[in-house]
């Protein structure tokens, strides 16, 4: 008795009715199924070249397109002590879907020097050691958006020392909070809600932007 294979036969292409949609048709499943799930949207376009062809390719749109952010995934505390970065999760980090409730293990490397401050619309706003740079992660794209240290900030309202900055600022970055928004050109722009020594603040930029603006003004500051 020969033995069973468990590979599957590919169809040839005349018996293939999904590959013949129309294009347009095609597409507008497309946007259908990444309002779900941008994971699932990957899938989709992986079904075969004619979807693929069909529909906007993510690489390069994930955070200036807002149709491709990660809405409702969060990181995943791992307890035991352990937290993104530590030598026993070898540079990974695993993310919850709040409407699948799937898991899934995401290799980010970069969390050797970089902390989490906040997360919004399933971005990741990262704070990086020791030159204090905001960035903004894509974590299924591994997209990145660059901000201006966030230590000129600080400076720019209180006369510190450096080193007396860089000690207060690991203080308030606890209990910061976030809000991104992306223009219809595709800027992307950060606001920051800053707890400065009881002094309520909040700092804003775009990225390419040279500093961070705080608001309301500082005048009253040495």
């Amino acid at each position: 008795m020969p033995c069973r294979t468990s590979k599957r036969r590919r169809l040839p292409p005349h018996a293939r009715p999904w590959a013949s949609l129309p294009q347009d048709l095609v597409e507008l499943i497309g946007w259908r199924v990444l309002a779900g799930d941008p994971r699932d949207y990957v899938r989709f376009r992986a079904v075969c070249s004619h979807w693929k062809s069909s529909t906007v390719c993510p690489r390069g749109r994930g955070l200036v397109d807002q149709r491709f952010h990660p809405r409702r995934w969060m990181m995943l505390p791992e307890g035991h002590g352990l937290y993104p970065g530590h030598p026993h999760l070898g540079g990974h980090v695993r993310f919850f879907s709040c409407s699948t409730c799937a898991i899934v293990r995401v290799h980010l490397p970069l969390f050797e020097d970089h902390v989490v401050l906040d997360s919004t619309d399933g971005l990741l706003l990262l704070h990086r050691h020791p030159d204090t740079a905001i960035r903004l992660l894509h974590l299924f794209t591994g997209e990145i958006a660059e901000l201006s240290p966030l230590l000129d900030a600080r400076a720019s309202s209180r006369c510190f020392t450096e080193e007396r900055e860089l000690r207060e600022l690991g203080i308030f970055l606890r209990g910061i909070c976030a809000a991104v928004t992306v223009s219809a050109t595709g800027a992307i722009s950060v606001m920051l809600s800053l707890d400065m020594i009881q002094i309520q603040r909040v700092a804003y930029a775009t990225a390419g932007d040279e500093q961070w603006t705080l608001w309301p003004g500082n005048s009253h500051f040495c």
